[in-house]
């Protein structure tokens, strides 16, 4: 499960692999800050440490354990960005490496880490893809309706909604 969405701006990529850019920048960026918990760690503290944009310079007044946090997510960043480069070089064909670079200037790279305190069945339904077979929707559906089923009596008053949306999403 992700903790974290991955915001592209500005990078060449086809609009309709915009998603398949954010997996492959995920993964590079799961690889290279030990998974989704330290993605987000790692986010955090260069945010921290440079007043809200990784991207600001830092203060001299950071220590150096404070300006290695930040270096440690810039590096995993522009790896990250390398790595969707490689993955769609096809759109920098018949460029030479200055235009390339060029293009690439203001290219960056992003995280919105998400938060999970929905309770199970009603993060699931969140979850549900409106297109998808049927199947899979079903067994969203039947996945929430189960783990709703195991909750305390009490708590299923609160659940009450969540369980009439997948009533009528099951129908």
């Amino acid at each position: 499960m992700r903790r974290y969405e991955v915001i592209l701006e500005r990078v060449m990529v086809p609009y309709h692999e915009r998603e398949l850019a954010r997996v492959i920048a995920s993964q590079v960026l799961d690889a290279r800050l030990g998974g989704p918990a330290g993605v987000v760690d790692a986010f955090q503290a260069a945010q921290a440490v440079t007043g809200g944009d990784p991207r600001w310079p830092v203060p001299e007044s950071a220590s150096r354990s404070d300006v290695a946090a930040v270096k440690r997510w810039r590096r995993a960043t522009e790896a990250a960005l390398d790595a969707v480069e490689r993955g769609f070089a096809h759109v920098f064909l018949g460029m030479s490496e200055e235009e390339i670079e060029l293009a690439r200037a203001d290219e960056f790279l992003s995280i919105v880490p998400t938060s999970n305190d929905l309770p199970l069945p009603a993060r699931l339904l969140s979850e549900a893809r409106v297109g998808l077979p049927w199947s899979a929707t079903a067994a969203v559906v039947v996945s929430a309706a189960a783990q709703a089923a195991l909750v305390a009596p009490i708590a299923l008053v609160a659940q009450a909604p969540v369980m009439a949306h997948a009533a009528a999403f099951a129908r």
